[in-house]
């Protein structure tokens, strides 16, 4: 699952999505098919993310199948209860981010539609009208709660699994 992840923040390093898909820096350099594009290619990359991520959940289960402990009750309900988890985890990691690349989507094509009307001074898009200003605030809002929804996910994530983990070095301890 880290080499997932990894690879998945590698990929989106790779075609600068960050950068690409700023704000500012779409209205400035008009480069709104190029960032809308970069949009495109996250969300593939996430695909085969989520695919490989599925993959791993799904090559653990076997191998706890496998194990000589699937056998018992305790063991085989905790596994599954683990499986579970990992497996609505990549769902809402998922879903996080395409709620993410439907606002970036979208103010995008409204930055597109209102290139006339827009100017960037440092790092601040600027609007005469009103109206515009509260669209894009409105649209800049989803993506930081998005993302920061991506983040909540994967820190609860972590530390589900660092609290897992430390269990299981007590019970270790104490046998």
């Amino acid at each position: 699952m880290a080499l997932t992840f990894h690879r998945y923040n590698a990929e989106l390093d790779k075609m600068d999505f960050f950068e690409q898909t700023k704000p500012g820096g779409i209205v400035t350099k008009q480069n709104y098919d190029e960032a809308a594009g970069v949009v495109d290619k996250a969300e593939d990359a996430l695909a085969i993310a989520l695919k490989d991520l599925d993959g791993a959940i799904h090559d653990r289960e076997q191998d706890i199948g496998k194990s000589e402990f699937a056998g018992h009750p305790k063991f085989r309900a905790k596994m599954d209860e683990v499986t579970a988890n990992l497996y609505t985890f990549a769902g809402d990691l998922g879903e996080a981010y395409r709620r993410m690349f439907s606002a970036q989507r979208q103010l995008i094509a409204f930055l597109q539609a209102h290139k006339e009307l827009a100017s960037v001074e440092g790092e601040t898009i600027i609007f005469e009208d009103e109206a515009n200003v509260a669209a894009v605030n409105g649209l800049l809002g989803r993506i930081v709660t998005a993302a920061k929804d991506v983040e909540a996910l994967v820190n609860r994530q972590t530390a589900l699994e660092n609290a897992e983990f430390d269990k299981a070095r007590k019970a270790l301890k104490k046998s």
